[in-house]
């Protein structure tokens, strides 16, 4: 426990600068570790450590201009999770029906359940080595990635691979729906996103791909994304540490088939309110990205040299 001096350290201060670039060598200069050991923070290590340290006054403007961000950090945070709230319940009555004239469980006149291994072929993505992944190249989707940065669709890419490592994975084309086949909970594994664009890219180890035929494969997505087909994934999780789902499991889920016209509407009406959100992640992304250069400017020790 640290408790600070109250007439020369701001505590804010403190856990922000410990946050920089600089804060966090000294926490780990601080944790001795080494092969088969967990890394445990030694106190007297970090006592001998210094911080730059400017007057009281400076160091409590500081906290207040970064406190501000936090703020607004937080806020937005909230609004989009709300937003994320809202637009799972439009899918849920969408996909349902329930907007269609559902009642009493059934769905309207002229859908019905079909099973996703009447709907198109599986494929899966083959492994691409941590090593292997650059800031540029030829895109590829993880596994991870699918239950982290892609909602329902795949829009931008995170990670990247050389030509010759793309020329041995798996493509991926308009209209693949990708599924994660591996995740750390159950409620992670099979979660889909379609890709709609025709940049080449390919698929990582552990993806799963489904290549539907005579469907809309944004609407397929939103379905496989809505509280009807979250509860078959469920059933299936194997593992522990980690959780496994499999092309033979997937086929066997049910979404509701509205007729072709119905499809375009839901999938048109999903992915319009996704693109609002679209632009709340973005903004959000901005700010932390804003905030971590505010804060390394602020209290990288620059201003102790003037």
């Amino acid at each position: 426990m640290f408790k600070p001096k109250e007439d020369l350290v701001d505590l804010d201060f403190v856990l922000y600068f410990f946050k920089t670039d600089r804060g966090r060598v000294i926490l780990d200069d601080a944790s001795p570790g080494g092969a088969g050991r967990n890394k445990t923070l030694s106190r007297t290590e970090l006592f001998r450590s210094h911080i730059p340290l400017p007057p009281l006054p400076e160091q409590r403007r500081i906290a207040r201009i970064l406190g501000t961000w936090d703020r607004a950090i937080g806020l937005l945070g909230q609004q989009i999770a709300a937003k994320e709230e809202r637009l799972r319940g439009l899918i849920d009555q969408l996909v349902s029906g329930a907007r269609h004239g559902a009642s009493n469980g059934q769905l309207p006149k002229g859908w019905r359940w079909v099973r996703l291994g009447e709907l198109g072929t599986f494929a899966k993505g083959k492994g691409i080595l941590k090593s292997e992944i650059h800031p540029e190249g030829v895109p590829v989707v993880t596994y991870g990635e699918l239950y982290t940065v892609h909602h329902v669709r795949v829009k931008r890419f995170h990670s990247f691979v050389a030509e010759a490592v793309a020329d041995g994975s798996q493509p991926i084309q308009r209209n693949d729906v990708l599924f994660a086949g591996s995740g750390e909970t159950a409620e992670e594994i099979g979660k889909a996103a379609v890709y709609l664009d025709k940049e080449r890219a390919c698929a990582g180890g552990d993806v799963i791909i489904l290549r539907p035929n005579g469907i809309n494969a944004l609407y397929l997505a939103t379905a496989l994304n809505s509280t009807i087909t979250d509860r078959q994934r469920l059933k299936f999780g194997q593992g522990h540490s980690v959780v496994h789902i499999y092309p033979s499991q997937l086929a066997e889920m049910e979404v509701p088939l509205p007729p072709n016209e119905t499809q375009d509407h839901i999938a048109n009406a999903t992915a319009s309110f996704d693109d609002e959100l679209d632009l709340l992640r973005m903004k959000l992304k901005e700010l932390h990205e804003q905030k971590r250069g505010l804060m390394q400017l602020l209290l990288s020790g620059g201003l102790m040299n003037h």
